[in-house]
């Protein structure tokens, strides 16, 4: 496990390194000038240290959350099982504020790409329940009841999107399916330990504990949380300044226009996005269950909630500094009002909701005639 490891992480310092011989070839690609007072030397050390923080803070969610799984399978409870669901939420919270670097690295794949390949473990989503454990009609589907196939952090890794993109087995959202469960059902024994085989086990023609569906259940998740919590760790190295990685190194290697490109463009992604985001909303307010809008525990779509979308927006922040000073305060007025407004939704009435739901989406499209 260990060499895997270790050549999963060189492969990925490979292709970051390889991004340095691309920069100067990046840069003649982008011809438009950057704004005459963006000093991008310190915009982009301004930005990184934003980004620095944003995925220590993902790094921190991630380990919080590994904790508190360690505890629900140490104490299979149903208070240990709430605890790992709230921390879930909190840790997607912390997710959140990798927007705008996933946005940002989408736009710079050819410098930046290996960052962004991470969002799929990372973060990958829509998902197939089934794939992973019991779902619907489907009882016994699923890692968690498929005896013949081995749970490592080595194959979970090969099985990601093996043949579908929604075949999802790693990631915050395989994560909360295990936590939650179809419809918000899942029960602390669920994961309950057992150290033998009973009658119906054997009737079943289970030949181990460990082909128990609790057991395997357990593994899946312990190991879904180790693979996060690497992944996250991995992040952390790249993009930290020090980091023999580089990533901060190639972006200081391109110059002010190519770099004030990215930034913009990785801006523009993170905001159509949220537009998008926030029409979901409100045609979910509109639907039939009119004044109601979902919660991340709600499985039709954990990955969208007004207060996520609130801090996905807050992520673009980052960008600030490579906006010119003439329309800076603007941007970060328009931005502010915006991630207020959402914030706001989750105790507001029906028709408050459609009203600040509204106002947030019209800010956002002023951001696109400055």
């Amino acid at each position: 496990m260990r060499r895997l490891s270790i050549l999963l992480t060189a492969c990925l310092v490979l292709g970051l390194i390889g991004c340095d011989k691309q920069a100067e070839k990046v840069s003649h690609e982008y011809k438009q000038a950057a704004p005459s007072d963006v000093d991008v030397d310190a915009a982009g050390s301004t930005m990184w240290e934003q980004l620095e923080d944003d995925i220590n803070a993902a790094n921190g969610g991630a380990i919080q959350l590994q904790d508190a799984v360690k505890t629900l399978l140490a104490t299979p409870d149903q208070n240990a099982l709430l605890a790992a669901q709230q921390q879930w939420q909190q840790t997607q919270q912390s997710f959140a504020k990798l927007d705008y670097l996933f946005s940002m690295t989408q736009s710079a794949q050819e410098v930046l790409g290996r960052i962004f390949e991470l969002k799929y473990r990372l973060l990958a989503y829509p998902i197939q329940p089934g794939y992973l454990d019991s779902y619907g009609e489907y009882k016994y589907a699923g890692l968690v009841y498929d005896i013949g196939t081995p749970i490592s952090r080595e194959s979970l890794r090969a099985q990601q999107g093996v043949s579908d993109s929604e075949e999802v087995v790693l990631g915050l959202y395989a994560i909360h399916y295990m936590l939650f469960g179809e419809a918000n059902s899942r029960q602390a024994s669920d994961y309950a330990e057992v150290d033998k085989l009973s009658d119906k086990d054997i009737q079943n023609q289970l030949k181990s504990v460990a082909e128990v569906p609790s057991m395997r259940r357990r593994l899946l998740l312990q190991t879904q949380l180790e693979q996060l919590v690497a992944d996250t760790g991995l992040l952390t190295e790249f993009t930290r300044r020090d980091s023999e990685q580089r990533v901060q190194k190639v972006w200081r290697g391109l110059d002010a226009s190519t770099q004030w490109q990215f930034a913009r463009d990785g801006f523009k992604k993170c905001m159509i996005q949220a537009l998008v985001d926030l029409t979901a909303l409100q045609n979910q307010l509109s639907g039939d269950k009119a004044g109601e809008l979902p919660t991340v525990s709600a499985n039709d779509n954990p990955s969208l909630s007004a207060d996520l979308l609130a801090v996905k927006i807050d992520s673009a922040r980052a960008a600030l500094p490579y906006i010119s000073s003439a329309h800076r305060d603007s941007f970060q007025s328009l931005l502010g009002d915006t991630v207020k407004l959402l914030r706001e939704v989750p105790t507001a009435g029906a028709e408050d909701k459609k009203t600040l739901l509204s106002s947030g989406f019209e800010k956002l499209k002023a951001l696109g005639n400055l």
